[in-house]
């Protein structure tokens, strides 16, 4: 287990030194006078933050040994269910994206975001009011407050 903690702080640092760098570079990216009060770098400031931000809790949580256990699988293995997982989230989000000219952006949000709370055994009952929720979280940010152009979908405005 020991190991397997000094990789998971090597593996903190290199993202706080990489976010670092990814949050410099957009600094220098042209602020356009387009009308756009937030402009085209907030977006990245906002990804390279939080990835420094949560590099620092990865890192802070391995000197508190609440870092998770890796007592019981040998070094290199990863369980089937593991392997399925994770091929079935990147299956969504190629659905995802598929999906979103076809039913539009908040059905094929909710479809993407109940997938993976049921690939991660979530009861359906909360998976369906978190997918709710979360959809139309996602639908005032990007399409009221941020205004986000998304494509019309084959089924036109009934699910835009």
């Amino acid at each position: 287990m020991r190991h397997a903690i000094g990789m998971d702080r090597l593996i903190a640092l290199g993202c706080i030194l990489g976010g670092s760098v990814y949050l410099s570079a957009s600094f220098s990216i042209a602020q356009a006078d387009f009308g756009d009060p937030m402009g085209p770098r907030l977006f990245p400031q906002i990804l390279g933050s939080l990835l420094i931000l949560l590099s620092i809790i990865m890192m802070l949580s391995t000197f508190s040994g609440d870092a998770p256990s890796r007592e019981n699988h040998p070094a290199g293995a990863m369980p089937f269910r593991t392997l399925l997982a994770i091929g079935l989230c990147a299956a969504t989000v190629i659905a995802f994206v598929l999906l979103l000219p076809v039913i539009g952006f908040p059905m094929s949000a909710f479809m993407v975001i109940g997938s993976f709370l049921l690939i991660l055994r979530e009861p359906m009952r909360p998976t369906l009011i978190w997918a709710a929720g979360l959809t139309a979280l996602f639908y005032v940010v990007f399409v009221v407050l941020l205004q986000t152009p998304f494509p019309d979908s084959i089924l036109g405005g009934i699910f835009q």
